[in-house]
């Protein structure tokens, strides 16, 4: 309820109980307030809370917003991938705090246009010029906050692994540089593509995410061998690092996505001419 209010663009939201809060409900709420940015518990008693945002809507220009979002997703790929490749749980709380920021970031952007749909004053000074771009930014601020929870998942199933777990072979360790090196690609191609409203480039991203997904099929087939103190003939540890692949071609899949609408976006511009590249 205090999230679903904050997002629709309530200043001021007030909490009431018949009973005493207890302490679970109150942290809970302190623990909400935390995750939502511009948001402030003003006042406080036993039975009530009132919070209030701060949070001035034109200081949040949705384009930054999703330069942000942006960053924070490919730095988790980064150093999820990293983690895998080295054999090493390292990056593990650093992509847990990304994790936490791209969510609040996220909350933000969706309270940012609610607000630009009822209000075309706030709408221009955020850059949301038609109702149109505004659907567009929350289907993409949706695929990125997917896409960070996914790489949270990933690095959360790498860890339980433990170090050591598993012996990576040459051949894996050459396959996984390159699948890291055609996610970069993609995911770099695929925003630049949507910042820039750019069909041909957007274009191009979609044939990367057909070798990625290439790629992952030829990994499932080298999955390095475990450690196992006695050799069984069910390799449970082939079976994580498999699990590992397929919210990776899940993550392919939400640019792929966002690839889609961009072109969408930049025909819709074009009227009907399309120019030869």
């Amino acid at each position: 309820m205090i999230t679903g209010s904050y997002v629709v663009g309530r200043n001021t939201i007030r909490i009431r109980s018949r009973e005493e809060l207890d302490p679970d409900q109150q942290d809970e709420i302190h623990n909400t307030v935390k995750r939502l940015t511009g948001l402030t518990i003003v006042n406080q008693g036993p039975r009530f809370i009132t919070i209030e945002n701060f949070a001035e809507p034109t200081r949040f220009p949705i384009d930054g917003l999703l330069r942000r979002l942006h960053y924070l997703t490919s730095r988790m790929q980064k150093l999820t991938l990293d983690c895998i490749i080295e054999t090493k749980n390292e990056n593990a709380m650093e992509i847990e705090r990304l994790e936490e920021e791209a969510n609040r970031l996220y909350w933000l952007v969706v309270r940012q246009l609610f607000l630009a749909a009822k209000d075309r004053t706030i709408a221009s000074n955020i850059g949301e010029t038609d109702s149109l771009r505004i659907i567009d930014d929350r289907v993409i601020a949706a695929e990125l906050e997917d896409v960070g929870d996914l790489w949270r998942d990933i690095s959360r199933e790498f860890a339980e692994l433990g170090e050591g777990q598993y012996k990576s072979t040459k051949e894996f360790q050459k396959v996984l540089q390159t699948l890291k090196t055609l996610l970069e690609e993609q995911t770099e191609s695929t925003m630049n593509a949507f910042f820039s409203r750019d069909w041909v480039l957007a274009n191009n991203s979609l044939e990367i995410h057909h070798k990625v997904l290439e790629t992952i099929k030829e990994l499932e087939t080298i999955v390095p061998s475990s450690r196992p103190a006695k050799q069984h003939s069910f390799c449970s540890v082939c079976t994580s690092i498999r699990s590992i692949l397929t919210p990776i071609a899940q993550i392919s899949r939400h640019y792929a996505a966002i690839s889609h609408m961009t072109i969408n976006r930049a025909l819709q511009a074009m009227e009907g001419v399309i120019p030869a590249k």
